[in-house]
């Protein structure tokens, strides 16, 4: 059962790039019973890993007994609370049981069975780091030959726009828009495959340190690129972030601990070149390029009635609705207002919020993350209910996602969501944490400090980027990391 069990596993996992791909195509709106074919075949996977995982070890089946019926009595205090929501906050929202418990069961459960049942399984922490550095070399490869091919999706758009130039360009173009050169392969998310990739890369680090084989160098050197081609700060940056965080444990366990490690001068050849390729890389050519210049729209005469306006006023903002409208629409682009924020949330259905927006002279300088987040919470407030920050407003509110992790899981599922959903990979990581001190003369190697090091790159940069916590991919690899680094520390 054993060798079922790590075949179903690897499987599974390398299932995760097919069916990402997949996403992007009409395949994934197959149903069977009404649900998606795609996350039906996760939820049976995932499920047969973790019994057979818990019939074999049985070790911890109490605990984990406990976690699923705490879990059961917040998914049903969430939904009542879903129930209690004011439409006029939100006019969007659908309370759904059904949907609810299967949007936690498909992004939240399934990567928290799979921790549980590689923390429990007899599967050798060699076999797993095997399994993700072909794992991450099967994404990374993919990503160069599509954009080699010119056959991958551009990075940032989501009409599934073909690339006009490849990596080769790069050296010769002369444009000014730089997302032209990035690619994303035939992934769904840019985002999601940039924490993916940045997750996977102190493996590759660490096998080239650990065996200069050839296919190691050809292994982390595509991996590099396909980061680069990615085009996103946490790719493209979390390549410096990545080799200076093994060069300090390196040092680290070399000066404190006094461990007889191997000679780095690979990964420091390699850390170079990749270092002295980021200045032709998308994000590169773009940070060398001329930034945008905005115009100071609070110098404008119609805007200088926006700063006396009392936003607060009930009265007095619908007195002047019309001049709110006039102004968005008017300036929608150089406020840097998309249109999907607009269809999202109108203007008429909050004129306070809104208001409150334009009365910032700093504008047009906008994050649309945080304009996303500042309108979730604006309905949290109208809202007005005493036990949304427990329990959150629900899924089924039905609320564009606002790509910052944390808070919008905080509004979305409240702090017992926040715990009982993300809580469980805190506390794995921090247990292994608090044995690599308990042993840090024996426990403190370079392996043992990369891998406990990788899932809380995962959930730090989830805080920055979003497209982390919110998505089943990417927290199944934390999922996945997360036990890889608790087998490998309390491993005898």
């Amino acid at each position: 059962m054993e060798k079922i069990n790590k075949l179903l596993l690897t499987i599974f996992i390398f299932l995760q790039i097919i069916f990402d791909m997949l996403r992007t195509t009409s395949i994934i709106d197959i149903e069977f019973l009404g649900l998606s074919v795609i996350e039906l075949i996760n939820i049976v996977f995932s499920l047969t890993i973790f019994g057979i995982a818990i019939l074999k070890s049985r070790k911890n089946f109490k605990t984990y007994l406990i976690y699923f019926i705490i879990l059961g009595i917040y998914l049903v205090l969430h939904y009542y609370n879903t129930t209690l929501f004011n439409p006029m906050a939100y006019k969007n929202q659908t309370p759904s049981f059904l949907i609810e418990t299967y949007h936690i069961l498909i992004t939240y459960l399934i990567p928290i069975l799979i921790m549980i049942s590689i923390i429990e399984m007899k599967i050798k922490k060699e076999e797993l780091i095997s399994l993700i550095k072909y794992f991450a070399f099967s994404m990374s490869f993919l990503i160069v030959i599509l954009n080699l091919f010119k056959l991958s999706y551009v990075a940032y758009e989501n009409g599934g726009s073909f690339l006009k130039y490849n990596f080769l360009d790069w050296f010769t173009y002369n444009g000014n828009n730089y997302y032209e050169l990035t690619s994303k392969g035939w992934f769904y998310s840019t985002n999601q495959i940039s924490a993916i990739l940045l997750m996977s890369l102190p493996i590759l680090v660490y096998s080239l340190y650990q065996d200069r084989k050839i296919h190691n160098f050809i292994f982390l050197g595509i991996q590099i690129l396909a980061m680069y081609m990615l085009g996103t700060k946490v790719a493209s940056l979390g390549i410096f972030l990545v080799f200076i965080s093994f060069f300090l444990i390196y040092l680290f366990t070399s000066l404190v601990l006094n461990h007889d490690n191997k000679k780095i001068t690979a990964v420091v050849i390699v850390a170079i070149i990749g270092g002295c390729c980021f200045l032709v890389s998308p994000l590169g050519i773009s940070l060398r390029g001329e930034q945008k210049v905005y115009e100071k729209l609070s110098d404008k005469d119609e805007f200088q009635k926006l700063y006396t306006l009392n936003c607060k006023d009930e009265k007095v903002i619908q007195e002047e609705k019309d001049y709110i409208l006039d102004i968005i629409s008017k300036y929608q682009e150089n406020l840097n207002i998309s249109s999907y924020i607009l269809n999202a949330y109108p203007v008429l259905d909050d004129l306070s919020y809104w208001c409150t927006f334009l009365n910032n002279k700093n504008l047009p300088v906008n994050d649309y993350r945080v304009m996303k987040s500042n309108i979730l919470h604006s309905i949290y407030e109208r809202n007005n209910n005493k036990y949304d920050k427990l329990l959150g407003m629900g899924y089924t509110l039905n609320f564009i996602y606002t790509e910052k992790d944390y808070s919008y899981q905080f509004y979305i599922y409240g702090i017992l969501g926040l715990l009982l959903l993300v809580g469980p990979f805190y506390l794995v990581n921090i247990k292994s944490l608090v044995e690599i001190f308990r042993n840090l003369k024996t426990k403190g190697n370079i392996l043992n400090l990369i891998l406990l090091m990788i899932p809380f790159i995962g959930l730090l940069t989830s805080y920055y980027s979003g497209h982390i916590l919110e998505r089943s991919f990417p927290l199944l690899t934390i999922a996945i990391f997360s036990g890889l680094a608790y087998k490998a520390i309390n491993q005898e």
